[in-house]
């Protein structure tokens, strides 16, 4: 495993949280496998001095952005410096597992028809009660996730966005080629964050196929800002925006699965509209709800694991994950505010 860590590359996108950086590069000291790590930095600030470190290993290399720069643009661009075979994409607030970036990645060695394999989700939570006792919590993600497996791209696009496939690509392992055209395209037809995670997914499906594995993959950091209301709603998701996503999708899937440009437009067409139209009720309902989800105790998160993994007893590597995890996410401290503020960055 430790070989196989060389042959991919995680790309880590961070923006102005230096304090999440911190913290994730720091979870990835306590293993023994050392990957190729590439930093996209856009924040309006330099690096902080305890960062520096890890930036002069022989395994990191850092890349300062224009802190205007759109997100996409910055990946697609960064993505040019990628020398390994194989490449994932990290957001500075989450962790990806080490063991199950290596085993998709294992799994993509063996199976040439598959674009992008990846794991279980989970959400971690750091509770703080005026600093009197701390409370981690953990809960799974995308229980419902499945693999996207179906013989066509456009199948597996109208699955993806039409709920079906729960679980989407953005943060799989990808062959670097495949990886960067993506990010690539992505820039050529999304302008705004809207559509940033809606084009790459639909785009990895329609290269191939998605293999969700049985593998503790990936622990996520909460989304409990209610960022989207009616009027941001049509403002990032307007005609322009989505008819080019749309014509975008359709390009590939016209080459991709061979069909026509019109009959490839109106699948994409309907698919789209179809999901966007849901996301649209979705959201009224979820902003007068509470999204902070917490598992009620150790216990259920092991009865949890044990029913989505098949097991018996907690596995030492996932046990060791879990406490680099919990340790992690302590020992940085309370960091909402930070969080938070630059979400707010983003949706305005």
């Amino acid at each position: 495993m430790i070989e196989s860590a060389k042959e991919i590359t995680i790309v880590i996108i961070t923006y102005n949280r230096y304090a999440f950086l911190r913290r994730l590069l720091n979870f990835y000291d306590w293993y023994s496998e050392k990957f190729n790590i590439l930093i996209l930095d856009s924040s309006s600030q330099k690096p902080e001095k305890s960062l520096l470190k890890y930036f002069k290993r022989d395994n990191v290399e850092y890349h300062k952005f224009n802190p205007n720069i759109f997100f996409v643009t910055k990946i697609a661009e960064g993505s040019k410096h990628i020398k390994t075979k194989y490449a994932v994409c990290c957001a500075d607030d989450d962790f990806l597992i080490p063991s199950g970036i290596i085993k998709a990645k294992e799994y993509l060695e063996k199976n040439s028809n598959y674009a992008s394999a990846h794991g279980l989700y989970f959400q971690h939570t750091n509770q703080n009660n005026l600093n009197k006792f701390r409370r981690f919590n953990f809960t799974p993600l995308y229980e419902n996730g499945k693999s996207a497996e179906e013989d066509s791209g456009l199948k597996r696009i109208i699955s993806y966005l039409g709920g079906i496939t729960k679980c989407f690509p953005i943060y799989a392992v990808h062959r670097t080629d495949l990886f960067q055209k993506i990010w690539s395209e992505t820039n050529e037809y999304v302008s705004d964050w809207g559509l940033s995670e809606l084009f790459p997914s639909a785009l990895s499906l329609a290269h191939g196929k998605m293999k969700v594995l049985p593998i503790f993959y990936s622990s996520r950091e909460p989304n409990t800002y209610a960022w989207l209301n009616e009027e941001k709603f049509h403002r990032i998701y307007s005609s322009n925006k989505v008819n080019k996503t749309i014509e975008g999708l359709s390009k590939s899937i016209q080459l991709i699965d061979k069909i026509s440009i019109s009959n490839a437009r109106k699948c994409i067409k309907d698919a789209v509209q179809n999901r966007l139209n849901e996301d649209s009720l979705k959201s009224t309902k979820d902003n007068k709800k509470n999204f902070l989800l917490f598992v009620k105790s150790k216990l259920a998160f092991r009865n949890r694991l044990r029913n989505l993994l098949g097991l018996n007893t907690l596995d030492r590597v996932l046990s060791k994950d879990y406490i680099f995890i919990k340790k992690a996410v302590i020992d940085a401290g309370d960091l909402r505010e930070e969080l938070i503020n630059t979400r707010q960055e983003y949706a305005n």
